[in-house]
C-alpha cells in the first residue's frame, strides 16, 4: 500500500487501497457533491480546490476570501459553505464560482454542517423576537428590491441568497396582521444556530 505525503490531498482506489493521485496541497477538509464527482477540498492556504473524481484533476479553485479551516456542502450543492479561523461564513454559489455572501457569526468559526430543511417559524422576523414590526416589513422589501442583503432577514425567504418571493413578502404581512402562523419549510441557514 502506497502511502501519500504528509500535507497532501490523495486520492484512494477503495478495492486495491492504493493511492492513485495526489495533490501538493493540505487538504483540511473535503465534501462530496451529491452525484460523487466533484470533490471540494479545504486548503490551508489556497482556497477550496474543485476536484473532478472521475478525471482526478483540480478543475477550478474557488476562493472564500481566507484560508478555509472547514467546509459544508449543501445537500442540493448549489452553495458551498466555508468557515475560517475568524468570525465569517464565506457562502459559495457553486454553480457560479463565486462569493454569494459573507457571514459575520459574532465568534470564532469552526466546524459547519449544512442541512436540508429547518422551519421559518415566523416569516418576516428579522430580529428574532417572535413577531413583525413595520420595520422589519421595510426591511423585508428592501431585500426583496435588492437594497438589503438577504442576511439581513435570514427569516424571511425559504431558500437562502435566493431572490425573495412575493408570497414570501406576503406571509410576512400576514405575521405582522395577525401573528405568526404556521412554519413554512425553508433551506437551512448553516449560519443561523
Amino acid at each position: 500500500m502506497s502511502t501519500p505525503r504528509p500535507g497532501a490531498i490523495a486520492i484512494v482506489d477503495v478495492q486495491t487501497f492504493e493511492v492513485v493521485e495526489t495533490f501538493p496541497y493540505s487538504g483540511e477538509r473535503v465534501v462530496f457533491s451529491p452525484d460523487g464527482r466533484v470533490a471540494y477540498a479545504a486548503t490551508s492556504s489556497d482556497g477550496v480546490a474543485v476536484i473532478d473524481t472521475e478525471d482526478r484533476a483540480i478543475t477550478a479553485w474557488l476562493d472564500p476570501g481566507f484560508a478555509p479551516q472547514a467546509i459544508a456542502l449543501r445537500p442540493d450543492g448549489a452553495f458551498l459553505y466555508a468557515t475560517g479561523f475568524g468570525s465569517t461564513v464565506a457562502v459559495i454559489d457553486v454553480g457560479e464560482a463565486r462569493v454569494a455572501a459573507s457571514l459575520l457569526v459574532g465568534g470564532l468559526t469552526g466546524d459547519i454542517v449544512a442541512g436540508e430543511t429547518a422551519e421559518v417559524m415566523c416569516p418576516g422576523d428579522c430580529n428574532g423576537d417572535g413577531g413583525v414590526a413595520i420595520a422589519e416589513l421595510i426591511r423585508c422589501v428592501a431585500i426583496a428590491l435588492g437594497l438589503e442583503l438577504p442576511s439581513a432577514c435570514p427569516y424571511l425567504a425559504r431558500e437562502p441568497f435566493a431572490p425573495v418571493q412575493i408570497d414570501e413578502l406576503l406571509r410576512a404581512v400576514s405575521s405582522a396582521m395577525d401573528g405568526c402562523g404556521p412554519a413554512s419549510p425553508r433551506a437551512v441557514d448553516p449560519s443561523r444556530p
